[in-house]
């Protein structure tokens, strides 16, 4: 699996518009609106200007992160239709451990998991999975070091586990931000 992560900080004023797009996302499950957004979050963490139709994009910060062991193992059953259960919560902290294979948590997670089924989205295709949430005015302000997708809104199966660096992306009341995952199952080539 190849994974990667992005917190994109943009102007609270754009909130409505971009809670509009995330809406055009789920119920059009427009997953190239999806790729769009991740496309200029590199884009502008490229140091490049980025405009996600009329969203300016102020800051990003991009992490790897990990599927974790109990994640691989809920993707199994939900493969082969044994859990039902899907992926609905993202979760934030401001943990500093690294992430392994082991997690199950969040080490330090901060406040209320996010339902990406109503503030953010949840996208497949193929064989990559798009997450996202987005913390508005009803989330503290804040820095995140650390973000996790779950299955529940308190405990859960965790899928992965993300740390972003310690001092990246602190923020106050007059932003907002989206915390992205792609995950991509790719094939292993080898002898």
């Amino acid at each position: 699996m190849k994974d990667r992560s992005y917190i994109t900080i943009f102007d609270k004023n754009d909130l409505p518009l971009m809670y509009r797009l995330a809406e055009r996302i789920r119920l059009n499950h427009d997953g190239n609106l999806a790729v769009e957004f991740d496309n200029l979050s590199q884009k502008r963490y490229d140091d490049h200007p980025a405009n996600f139709h009329g969203v300016e994009f102020n800051q990003v910060e991009k992490s790897e992160d990990l599927v974790v062991t109990v994640g691989v193992n809920q993707i199994i059953d939900q493969i082969l239709g044994v859990s039902t259960t899907r992926w609905q919560y993202l979760g934030r902290g401001i943990g500093t451990t690294a992430p392994t294979a082991a997690d199950t948590i969040l080490q330090t997670e901060v406040g209320l998991r996010l339902d990406m089924s109503v503030n953010g989205w949840r996208e497949q295709a193929g064989a990559t999975l798009r997450f996202a949430g987005i913390f508005g005015e009803t989330y503290a302000s804040g820095t995140h070091t650390e973000a996790g997708i779950f299955t529940a809104l308190s405990a859960g199966i965790m899928l992965n586990r993300v740390m972003f660096s310690n001092n990246s992306m602190n923020f106050g009341n007059t932003h907002a931000s989206v915390i992205s995952c792609i995950i991509e199952f790719v094939p292993i080539v080898g002898t």
